[in-house]
């Protein structure tokens, strides 16, 4: 994995985690997004994450190589993160995750976060394949993902205090984003993809 901390695509500005470490109030802000109840009710994890918890991850990162995580800018304004975790540096695959921060949803970013955020994936990170699983619930994460190529797989259930958790499990190779994926990137197409979607 890159020792890189900071890659631009465009007017996209991707800056590993390891590099707010002196930042206080932004790793502050990361949490409280990462809490918000609009994010947190997607992700595997739903629990709140203490400020404790958080500084003892954040410290963690500088010496794990099985995970990295970047905070996202657009046009110099934070407008998400992005996490590769199971990082399998052999194969050159990981599982992705992202989000946009409370603010930022549903402001018409979506498409072009998560267009980007594979494109980074792929041509500076240099992952092969990317894979995760997006909540059964989570609509507007699955039409992006089935839209940008993911193939989708079957269903994940996580169960926590008697209740049970969906999620949608996909993947996506390198070569078919560099080849079909790259022309995406157009609101337009995305827009008629959503009015013909089954999802």
């Amino acid at each position: 994995m890159t020792k890189k901390k900071i890659f631009e695509i465009g007017e996209f500005k991707y800056i590993n985690f390891t590099h707010l470490s002196r930042d206080s109030s932004l790793i502050e802000n990361v949490r409280q997004w990462r809490n918000h109840p609009d994010i947190r009710k997607y992700m595997y994890n739903d629990d709140e994450i203490s400020e404790e918890e958080h500084q003892i991850f954040i410290s963690s990162l500088n010496k794990r190589k099985d995970v990295t995580y970047w905070f996202v800018h657009y046009k110099e304004n934070p407008i998400g993160v992005v996490s590769l975790v199971k990082i399998d540096e052999s194969n050159k695959q990981a599982e992705l995750g992202y989000y946009l921060i409370p603010r930022i949803l549903n402001s018409g970013l979506g498409l072009t976060f998560a267009f980007h955020n594979f494109l980074f994936s792929f041509k500076c990170l240099m992952f092969n394949i990317l894979f995760g699983a997006t909540h059964a619930d989570n609509r507007n994460a699955l039409l992006l993902d089935k839209y940008l190529g993911c193939i989708m797989g079957e269903y994940l259930t996580i169960k926590k205090n008697g209740n049970s958790r969906n999620f949608l499990s996909w993947t996506l190779k390198k070569e078919d984003f560099m080849r079909d994926g790259l022309k995406k990137n157009d609101i337009r197409l995305f827009v008629r993809f959503c009015r013909e979607s089954k999802i």
